[in-house]
C-alpha cells in the first residue's frame, strides 16, 4: 500500500498505475505544494493528445476529500483525476470540492474513460464532485466522461456544471455509456448540463446495461436534436440488437430546455424496444415537459409524496431512499450529508442556546446539569454533535451546561470560616455588623 499525503504523492500516483494508493489526508488548496501540482494537475494515466493508459489498481479516497483539483487540458481528450479505468481497477472516490476539468472529449470530474475489456469487470464508487466540466467536443460528464464495458458504478454524484460547447453525449453524472452490461445505481446529478446535441440531466447517450436508483435535478439546454434528463442510446439504429435494458426506480426535476424539433421528454427522450423502464417519473412542473419517451408524469405535490413512489425502498436508515413528505423530492441515503450542527458552548442555557439550535434546523434534545469548571453556571459546556460537524436537518442536539454549586461545594469566606472558628474579627476591617 502506498499512502497518499500530500499534492505531489497524488501525482506520483500516475507514475505506476497498478498499485495500491490510500489517501491519508484531505488534499487543500491551502496546502504547501498545492501551487504547480494542485492548480495545474495532469490526469493519471494522461498523456498528450488521446494517448493514455488505464489505471488497473487499487485506489481508495479512505473519506478524504480533494479541494480546488484544477485540470485543464482543452486540447486533449481522456481527461478526468484518471485519463483512464481499466481492467480490475477498484476505486473508491474522494469528494471534490470544487475545481474545474477542461478538455476536448472523453471528459469528467473523476474519469475520462473507463473500460478497458469486455469481459473484465472494474468498480467506480463513491465520492461527490462540485467541480465544473468543460469540453470542446463532447462526450463529457460531471464524474464520467465516457464509461463502457463491465462497468459497477454506484453511490456518486455530482453539483457542478457540465457545458460542451461543440459535439455531442453529454450528461450530468455520465456522458455516455457503451457494449456490454453496465450497472449503474444509487447515483445522482444535480448541476446544469448543457450541449449540443444528445444531452442528459444523467446520461447523455445510454448503452445497454441496468440503471437503478438515480435521480437528476439540474436544469438540461440542448440546441439541437434530443434533451432530456435521461436519454436511451441508439434509438434510430434498432437498439433491440443491443440486448436489454433496465430502468428502474429513476427520477427527473430538472427544466428540459430544446428548439422546437428537437426529441424532448421529461424523463426519456428517446427509447428503443430494448430498454424497459419501470417505477420511474418525472415531474411535469418543473421539467416544463408533459411527455417522455418512458416513466410516469406527475405533478410536484405528488413527487413530494412516498405513496408516488411504489416499490422503492425507504426502509429508515438501511434502505436506499428517503423523503421529507410534503416538503421535498425523494433523496439516496447515503447521499444525505446533512446540515452544519452550530456551535451553543458558552451561551447560557434555556433559551438563548436553544434559539440558536432552533434557528439552525435542528430539534432541542435533552439537556443536563453537570459539575464543571469551564465556563460560568449556567452556561453550555459540551453539546452532541459537536459543533461545526453535520447531522440531518431536524435531528436532536443535547447539551450539557454547567450546574449551580452545591453548599457544600462552596468554599466559606474567610470571615464565616473565623466566625465558625470562634475568632473575633474586626469590624472595621471585615466590615461585617454579625462579629462577636
Amino acid at each position: 500500500m502506498i499512502p497518499i499525503n500530500n499534492w505531489q504523492d497524488l501525482q506520483d500516483a500516475g507514475l505506476d498505475l497498478t498499485e495500491t494508493y490510500v489517501m491519508q489526508k484531505d488534499l487543500l488548496s491551502t496546502d504547501p505544494d498545492y501551487i504547480g501540482i494542485g492548480d495545474d494537475f495532469t490526469p493519471l494515466g494522461h498523456a498528450a493528445g488521446a494517448s493514455f493508459s488505464y489505471f488497473t489498481g487499487s485506489f481508495d479516497a479512505n473519506g478524504h476529500k480533494i479541494e480546488g483539483l484544477i485540470i485543464n487540458k482543452p486540447g486533449d481528450s481522456r481527461v478526468g483525476l484518471f485519463a483512464g479505468v481499466g481492467n480490475n481497477a477498484s476505486i473508491t472516490l474522494p469528494d471534490l470540492d470544487g475545481g474545474s476539468v477542461t478538455a476536448s472529449s472523453d471528459v469528467g470530474a473523476y474519469v475520462g474513460f473507463a473500460g478497458q475489456s469486455s469481459s473484465i469487470t472494474y468498480t467506480i464508487s463513491g465520492g461527490v464532485s462540485s467541480a465544473t466540466v468543460t469540453s470542446a467536443a463532447g462526450k463529457a460528464g460531471g464524474c464520467i466522461g465516457v464509461a463502457r464495458y463491465n462497468g459497477v458504478i454506484s453511490d456518486m454524484g455530482s453539483s457542478g456544471n457540465v457545458t460542451a460547447t461543440s459535439g455531442s453525449t453529454v450528461g450530468g453524472l455520465i456522458g455516455t455509456t457503451q457494449n456490454n452490461v453496465m450497472q449503474v445505481s444509487r447515483c445522482f446529478a444535480t448541476g446544469d448540463v448543457a450541449g449540443v446535441s444528445t444531452v442528459g440531466g444523467l446520461i447523455g447517450l445510454m448503452g445497454v446495461g441496468t440503471f437503478t436508483d438515480l435521480f437528476s435535478a439540474g436544469n438540461v439546454t440542448s440546441s439541437q436534436n434530443a434533451s432530456a434528463n435521461l436519454t436511451a442510446s441508439g434509438v434510430a439504429s434498432a437498439p433491440s440488437s443491443l440486448g436489454t435494458g433496465v430502468i428502474q426506480n429513476v427520477y427527473a426535476v430538472g427544466q428540459v430546455n430544446a428548439p422546437p424539433l428537437a426529441t424532448v421528454g421529461g424523463l426519456i427522450a428517446a427509447l428503443g424496444s430494448a430498454f424497459t423502464v419501470t417505477s420511474s417519473y418525472w415531474d411535469t412542473q418543473t421539467t416544463g415537459q408533459a411527455t417522455s419517451a418512458g416513466g410516469t408524469g406527475k405533478t410536484t405535490a405528488e413527487m413530494y409524496q412516498q405513496t408516488t413512489f411504489a416499490g422503492w425502498d425507504f426502509t429508515p436508515e438501511t434502505g436506499v431512499w428517503q423523503i421529507d413528505e410534503g416538503n421535498d423530492y425523494p433523496e439516496l441515503q447515503w447521499a444525505d450529508t446533512g446540515i452544519p450542527v452550530p456551535d451553543i458552548k458558552g451561551l447560557n442555557r434555556g433559551a438563548e442556546a436553544e434559539s440558536v439550535i432552533v434557528a439552525g434546523g435542528f430539534t432541542v434534545g435533552p439537556a443536563t446539569a453537570v459539575a464543571s469548571s469551564e465556563y460560568s453556571v449556567g452556561k453550555v459546556v459540551s453539546q452532541n454533535p459537536a459543533a461545526g460537524s453535520s447531522a440531518a436537518e431536524g435531528s436532536l442536539i443535547s447539551y450539557s451546561y454547567r450546574a449551580p454549586l452545591t453548599p457544600e461545594q462552596v468554599v466559606p469566606d474567610a470571615a464565616d470560616a473565623a466566625i465558625a472558628s470562634g475568632v473575633i474579627i474586626d469590624t472595621q476591617v471585615q466590615g461585617r455588623s454579625d462579629a462577636t
